[in-house]
């Protein structure tokens, strides 16, 4: 049966509210599944869904296909603050001009006050070797994204 544990963890909920589960028995085989739940909250970006909604809506215009992902602070509950650190990758990186960036933020700002966006654009695959370095840890951004809210 395997060594048991007592094993106390927290947890966030999908609203970002932290919460400890009572202490439990676990055998072995359990720990795996219990590790993933307690380390959900590492996984889950703080972005609310009006800002993904605004983000996906202003990049899917530019490129429909393009690929939005989330990397850096902002997907780490734990940090406080930061600047949005956004990846999109794309077929036609040629589109995401200097000008088309800066709507991409223009229309961020309008909707929710100035803040610090850092767009990284790169081709489908990766090229570029900071991306390629990024990439596993990144976060996409979605619509499945939006539905964890729901």
């Amino acid at each position: 049966m395997g060594v048991l544990f007592l094993y106390p963890f927290f947890v966030n909920n999908l609203k970002g509210v932290t919460f400890k589960l009572p202490l439990t028995l676990l055998n072995q085989s359990k720990i795996r599944y219990h590790k993933q739940i307690a380390s959900y909250k590492m996984k889950h970006m703080r972005l609310s869904p009006p800002e993904i909604k605004v983000l996906l809506d202003t990049i899917n215009q530019i490129d429909a296909d393009a690929q939005v992902r989330l990397f850096g602070s902002r997907i780490d509950d734990e940090k406080k603050g930061g600047d949005i650190d956004l990846l999109i990758l794309s077929q036609k990186t040629e589109v995401f001009t200097r000008q088309a960036l800066r709507q991409i933020r223009q229309v961020f700002f309008d909707a929710f006050g100035e803040q610090k966006i850092d767009i990284v654009v790169d081709s489908l695959p990766p090229k570029v070797p900071f991306v390629k370095t990024i990439i596993s840890t990144s976060l996409p951004i979605n619509n499945t994204a939006l539905d964890q809210f729901k």
